[in-house]
């Protein structure tokens, strides 16, 4: 830091070079919320309870062509137990990374926002459903 009288004062901010800001959308599933990264959203959709059964009887949802397996989030992160809540719209988004595709089921949305990304610890590597994490 440094200061000159009249001119102000200037000062460096060093970060780690394993630090990121990102644009994430915000969800919830369960009682645990989660930011999904905002480049790998292809569509948000609003489904109807008898709509949502339909598409997890056939296992996947359909959009311009393309199908997007359906997965629950919880379960995906090994919740087994976990229910979705019951409501008169349910979301899903619809995501692209690559060529791979999924159509993700969550309990609410919770908006916007930038977010911080880190080099994730040891102990959540060999988790490969955890974008951005190296498996093993």
């Amino acid at each position: 830091m440094s200061s000159e009288p009249d001119k102000g004062a200037s000062f460096a901010i060093y970060l780690p070079l394993t630090l990121a800001v990102m644009k994430a959308l915000m969800v919830r599933a369960g009682n645990e919320s989660y930011a999904i990264p905002s480049v790998m959203v292809e569509q948000v959709q609003q489904i109807k309870p008898d709509n949502l059964v339909e598409l997890y009887r056939k296992g996947h949802a359909d959009w311009q062509g393309r199908q997007y397996p359906l997965h629950y989030l919880p379960r995906l992160l090994g919740d087994q137990e976990r229910t979705p809540d019951n409501k008169p719209y349910n979301a899903i988004l619809l995501l692209r990374s690559g060529e791979q595709r999924m159509a993700l089921h969550l309990d609410e949305l919770l908006g916007n926002k930038e977010v911080v990304v880190k080099t994730s610890a040891y102990s959540l590597r060999g988790y490969p459903v955890l974008r951005g994490n190296r498996a093993g």
